[in-house]
């Protein structure tokens, strides 16, 4: 058995990092507004943190700021404007050594040090965009904007009180 865990250094922290983070929102989705920010803060800290293992970790942080992007959207009330705040500056902060230590190699902090291959902008053809469409991956993502959208849409109807059973949360 090749276990995928074992291919990079990075990757078994990326897979503990991301249970974590997988656990952190399930609390979060089932907390009082008390806890809310600070399961936010955490989640932010936790996928900030894991940037430091893996560039390409930044985009586990993609769903988060866009779901409180839409949240904040549909209901624009301090909270959800606090929660998104303070999630994007844990982000920040948690990715502060990479940040700090492309500023010394590089010049900058969002210039890398790596070269060559890794540098150039991938380019656009159809013949690309069709392996990733026939790959098992775009199901799932597509499953996953599904099941978000159901979400957000289950939310929206309990929140304006259409449902009777608005009190039920429903988030697998």
């Amino acid at each position: 058995m090749i276990n995928p865990a074992k291919a990079s250094y990075s990757i078994a922290p990326t897979m503990v990092v991301c249970a974590l983070a997988g656990f952190l929102t399930a609390k979060l989705f089932f907390s009082s507004r008390r806890h809310k920010i600070l399961l936010t803060v955490l989640l932010g800290l936790c996928i900030g943190l894991s940037v430091n293992f893996r560039l390409p970790n930044l985009f586990l942080s993609a769903g988060y700021l866009l779901f409180l992007l839409v949240s904040f959207a549909r209901t624009p009330n301090k909270e959800s404007l606090l929660q998104g705040a303070l999630f994007a500056l844990a982000l920040l902060i948690g990715m502060a050594p990479t940040l700090l230590a492309n500023a010394i190699n590089a010049g900058s902090p969002f210039a890398t040090t790596y070269s060559g291959v890794d540098v150039v902008p991938p380019e656009f053809n159809l013949g690309i965009i069709w392996q990733y469409i026939a790959d098992l991956q775009f199901v799932l993502l597509a499953l996953a904007i599904g099941w978000i959208c159901w979400i957000l849409r289950s939310h929206s109807k309990r929140a304006s009180g259409r449902l009777p059973w608005s009190r039920l949360q429903i988030y697998w």
